[in-house]
């Protein structure tokens, strides 16, 4: 019986301390023009890549808009725009950097867990327009280890 609430308690003390994670969702950096033409709004996927030398989080971000018309004669045709960039988030999940595409291809299953306890991970969404990505920020709480 002992061994059992020992148990327990430990396993509610590792429990607690998975729980105390704030999920925050990586956004692309507000304001900066990732394509230079919007036509019904620009679309983006953010992907995590891991990391920096300084801590921060790696990771690319591709936006895309879809313009179309009919003109006389020519029927209806449309023109898909699309951009990569590398961008880098702080520990807050803040967009720091927004900078030319570094050549990372982006693994969608990539994850991982720097020092701290800080992971990083994509997740898929369907939304409206088909499949978009989202790359997540799981930041632990440092007084979860108190």
């Amino acid at each position: 019986m002992r061994m059992t609430i020992a148990f327990l308690i430990a396993f509610a003390s590792l429990s607690s301390q998975a729980l105390s994670a704030t999920l925050i969702e990586l956004q692309p950096q507000p304001g900066v023009p990732l394509l230079g033409v919007s036509c019904g709004g620009v679309h983006t996927s953010t992907y995590v890549t891991g990391f920096d030398d300084n801590g921060n989080i790696a990771g690319e971000v591709y936006a895309w808009t879809r313009c179309g018309g009919s003109g006389r004669g020519g029927g209806y045709q449309s023109k898909v725009y699309r951009s990569w960039h590398s961008i880098v988030w702080d520990l807050n999940g803040v967009a720091t950097a927004t900078l030319p595409y570094d050549g990372v291809v982006p693994d969608a299953s990539f994850t991982e867990t720097n020092a701290a306890g800080n992971t990083i991970y994509t997740v898929s969404r369907a939304t409206s327009y088909g499949t978009a990505y989202m790359g997540i920020l799981s930041k632990r709480d440092p007084q979860a280890a108190n």
